[in-house]
């Protein structure tokens, strides 16, 4: 007769814990809310995170496809050369963005000085070598 009761028992937990677990949303979807100075952004759902080598100054193309986003808000794009000199620092813009791609630019500084109006400033120019290059890129979006 013990053993009936604790056999029941057990039961009676274990279905208690199904219908516990089974009530918790099962399609949990966190968003996270991108803020300025001014206040609320935007908020999005998905970021997705990637690390492209660079093979082309003009236009790099970055898949953003397997995020499998209905809208993208946001495109942040980090140079990365593993050098000590500065004009071999790359600096990268996103040119254009869709829901699955992005197009990034790269420039570096040149050697040279050139005055401008009196003001000396250097000028960039596409990399002579992309040897070593890599842009990281994030995208925020749904």
């Amino acid at each position: 007769m013990k053993s009936l009761f604790k056999k029941a028992e057990t039961y009676l937990i274990l279905i208690i814990c199904f219908i516990c677990l089974s009530s918790f949303k099962k399609d949990y979807n966190p968003q996270i809310k991108i803020y300025n100075s001014s206040g609320q952004l935007i908020t999005v759902t998905k970021v997705f995170i990637t690390r492209v080598a660079i093979t082309s100054a003009a236009g790099q193309s970055v898949d953003l496809s397997p995020a499998g986003f209905t809208s993208v808000s946001i495109i942040h794009v980090s140079p990365e050369n593993n050098t000590t000199t500065s004009t071999a620092m790359p600096q990268m813009s996103c040119k254009s963005f869709t829901t699955t791609s992005a197009l990034i630019n790269t420039l570096v500084a040149q050697n040279t000085v050139v005055s401008i109006l009196g003001a000396n400033v250097i000028p960039f120019t596409a990399p002579v070598t992309l040897t070593g290059m890599y842009a990281d890129v994030t995208a925020y979006g749904n």
